[in-house]
């Protein structure tokens, strides 16, 4: 893939979007997180970057399976709910 400026200012927008959404999600069901500018959530030990839907916890060698906000709110709650 060559990357153009259109494509590499479409591929900041999902970022961005994401984010956004993860945020809002976060914030609708009263959890608390920290905000590390300018990809990443931090939940307690968990570690989200929304942009990729990549999720690691502090301890743990590598990535976990579970990705994107669907993967989150599996962590968080056991179960993916909305």
């Amino acid at each position: 893939m060559t990357l153009t400026p259109q494509t590499t200012r479409g591929m900041q927008d999902k970022s961005a979007t994401a984010m956004q959404d993860a945020r809002a999600w976060l914030d609708g069901h009263s959890i608390r997180y920290l905000y590390l500018p300018p990809h990443q959530l931090k939940i307690g030990s968990l570690n989200f970057w929304p942009g990729t839907g990549t999720i690691t916890i502090d301890g743990e060698c590598g990535r976990r399976p579970e990705k994107g906000l669907h993967g989150l709110m599996t962590l968080l709650y056991g179960c993916a709910s909305d």
